[in-house]
């Protein structure tokens, strides 16, 4: 289970955001291919449950990254 805080088409940008929810806990950028496109995740986690997830979530979301959501991959 990961706290997904964004995508983002530049790879620096992804790194910036890493750089700040890092205060939260570990994480990565990771690329995916999306419509042909390269997007780069930033993913902190993994948690090993749910109360776990919601709590780094609401932690990501309270330091102005509104849009980030959990994901299981």
């Amino acid at each position: 289970i990961w706290g997904q805080v964004g995508a983002f088409y530049a790879e620096t940008s992804a790194n910036v955001v890493l750089k700040k929810v890092s205060v939260i806990g570990a994480g990565e950028v990771s690329s995916v291919n999306r419509l042909g496109k390269t997007l780069y995740r930033v993913r902190l986690g993994p948690t090993t449950d749910v109360v776990a997830a919601d709590n780094l979530l609401d932690k990501v979301i309270n330091i102005g990254f509104g849009g980030a959501r959990i994901v299981v991959d």
